[in-house]
């Protein structure tokens, strides 16, 4: 039997083996294709106003803890201002006694004032800092904190000292806004709430300050009379309102800006459906 011997070339051993002689361009080796992941569009966030803080630096003369009982008497009977009574305590600005408080219009003001609502720009408005949340939910004596240069809107029972107090009955409803315009930061220790609703946030222009007051209570007290708003789509009464499925059918309404712990002006109200 005759063999035959099959010559392979030194060449195609060495490259099995991955060896590449001198001189040899090396094998290419096909690399998967990546396909290059689909980035995200970015959305930038909508622009904030400029926070304009109120006109008159006030420094606070009550303790950054609440007292149980009034540190002083108003300064004068009070006054009206359309619906509106009016107390003045010592420390109220030349700016805050020359305020006048407009009827509010829950009617007009199915938005909150933290975006335009007709020809009234959101820039005098209110932020929309939290969203709408249970207050007191777990006990009924909690601290009413107003941060510096903030609001704070809360709508159910109350006695918050020394501010007032106000219970809903026979479909009547409670709703108070605090408005903090000093450096030092509110807050009222040990005051008692019913499982209320609170929003707080910053107001964006002190030069405007009761004009956004208005405008956030004027929509507060839309939601609380069962209108038609962004809160009750179809007037579905978000929060059920004075426990009654239809809501109240009219709100006290209390206002009071202070500065740190220091009662500077209250004003009170009451608007109907």
């Amino acid at each position: 039997m005759k063999i035959t011997h099959l010559f392979v070339p030194a060449s195609l051993v060495l490259a099995a083996c991955g060896v590449v002689l001198p001189g040899e361009p090396p094998t290419a080796t096909a690399v998967p294709t990546q396909v290059p992941a689909v980035q995200p569009t970015y959305t930038p966030l909508p622009a904030q106003p400029t926070y304009t803080p109120y006109p008159t630096a006030i420094a606070p003369t009550a303790q950054p803890t609440a007292t149980a009982q009034p540190t002083e008497a108003p300064a004068a009977p009070p006054t009206t201002s359309g619906t509106w009574e009016i107390q003045y305590f010592a420390g109220a600005t030349d700016e805050m006694r020359a305020w006048t408080f407009k009827d509010l219009e829950p009617s007009n003001w199915p938005v909150f004032p933290n975006v335009d609502n007709g020809t009234y720009p959101a820039s005098q408005g209110l932020e929309y800092g939290e969203d709408l949340s249970v207050f007191c939910q777990y006990k009924e004596t909690c601290d009413f904190v107003t941060a510096a240069r903030h609001y704070r809107l809360y709508t159910g029972d109350y006695n918050l000292q020394p501010v007032g107090e106000c219970k809903a009955k026979d479909g009547r409803g409670c709703m108070l806004m605090v408005v903090n315009v000093g450096n030092v930061t509110s807050s009222f220790e040990d005051q008692w709430f019913d499982t209320g609703w609170t929003v707080t946030g910053r107001y964006w222009d002190g030069n405007f300050l009761p004009q956004a007051m208005w405008a956030g209570m004027s929509h507060a007290s839309a939601n609380m009379l069962n209108m038609s708003t962004a809160l009750n789509p179809g007037r579905t009464n978000a929060g059920a309102n004075c426990s009654i499925p239809g809501g109240c059918t009219s709100v006290d309404v209390t206002f009071a800006t202070i500065s740190g712990n220091q009662v500077l002006m209250i004003g009170k109200t009451t608007v109907t459906r």
